[in-house]
């Protein structure tokens, strides 16, 4: 039963918004799920960025237009939850490109996966990992913004 319902899971988030062409497909399918919270912030809330970041002990200069955020979060109450992140997991991997990131020591694992064309980030998804209660979450950064090296 368990193998069904992974695989009817995966079927629904490759057939939906997950395997779409347009933007924030991730995010919007993730919306989508039972028993997700989802928090969205559309460009009107946001606006434009123009900061620096360290990622990395690298300074990165972030600057651009960001169309939308959201959060979304998937605790012990969202059903199949497991199965869930599994098949996130892999759709993200598949579509995205992994950013390694360190981590402090006893913080939550943190994963990190964007979608660039040239030095243009479209879309940025931070998976927060909580094996404690087994939860994580999903921020999504939807937008058009240009991640470059800080001089200094």
């Amino acid at each position: 039963m368990q193998a069904f319902i992974t695989l009817f899971t995966s079927l629904i988030l490759m057939t939906t918004d997950v395997e779409a062409k347009e933007p924030n497909h991730v995010a919007a399918a993730l919306s989508q799920m039972d028993g997700v919270t989802t928090l969205s912030f559309s460009k009107e809330m946001i606006g434009s960025i123009d900061t620096d970041f360290d990622i990395n002990d690298h300074i990165k200069h972030v600057e651009g237009d960001f169309h939308e955020i959201r959060l979304n979060i998937l605790n012990d109450e969202t059903p199949n939850l497991a199965e869930k992140k599994e098949t996130i997991l892999k759709v993200l991997k598949k579509h995205y490109k992994e950013v390694e990131i360190e981590e402090e020591e006893e913080s939550n694992e943190v994963l990190f996966f964007v979608r660039n064309k040239g030095k243009h980030v479209e879309e940025a998804h931070l998976m927060v990992l909580d094996d404690e209660d087994n939860s994580f979450t999903i921020i999504s950064f939807i937008g058009d913004v240009i991640v470059t090296e800080k001089e200094d």
